[in-house]
């Protein structure tokens, strides 16, 4: 939750009735039931932003074939434009994610003549995001934003060989897929 000693006392609303995980509400009022009930209306009513954590964007972040996303940044690179964007949300530790990161390379490197198909991947343990469809449950979990349909995120459940990812962006990608060979 982010909490430090120095933050004591404090509270945060949790939502775990949510399908992308935990959102966080940190409350700052002074500490007395009227204000914490007012507080609870206002979640309840839907008038609070989740806090949601991030890293620092770095201009290197869209400098490589594999475009790495920031809390802060997703929604300029994935959801605010119309480009085709397959995105690998991942955890840094988890075994799965690094036996698929050589081969999310070689995409990024295929695809890199295709200037509005992006590949992209985001650290989950560092970077969070409140974006409807969106549910990240487990590691590497893989979501492709259609160009011209950003509000209905597709899961990626097929192969995860790079024949399967070049396969499916041609036939799921609103963009022109050009690629390299390796």
């Amino acid at each position: 939750f982010g909490i430090t000693k120095a933050d004591v006392p404090t509270a945060v609303l949790a939502d775990l009735g949510n399908e992308g995980g935990i959102k966080k509400f940190p409350y700052s009022g002074e500490h007395n039931s009227a204000d914490i009930s007012a507080f609870a209306q206002k979640f309840l009513d839907g008038e609070l932003k989740p806090t949601l954590k991030s890293e620092e964007v770095e201009a290197e972040d869209t400098a490589g074939d594999v475009v790495v996303l920031k809390g802060t940044s997703f929604s300029e690179l994935v959801l605010d434009n119309t480009k085709d964007v397959l995105v690998k949300f991942y955890a840094p530790w988890c075994g799965h994610c690094k036996k698929l990161a050589p081969v999310w390379d070689d995409l990024g490197e295929k695809m890199a003549s295709s200037e509005n198909v992006v590949i992209a991947k985001m650290d989950s343990t560092a970077n969070e995001v409140d974006v409807p469809g969106l549910s990240v449950k487990g590691f590497p979990t893989l979501y492709f934003f259609k160009g011209d349909d950003k509000a209905n995120p597709v899961k990626y459940e097929e192969g995860r060989e790079l024949d399967d990812f070049v396969a499916f962006l041609k036939k799921n990608a609103h963009n022109t897929v050009n690629h390299e060979e390796l």
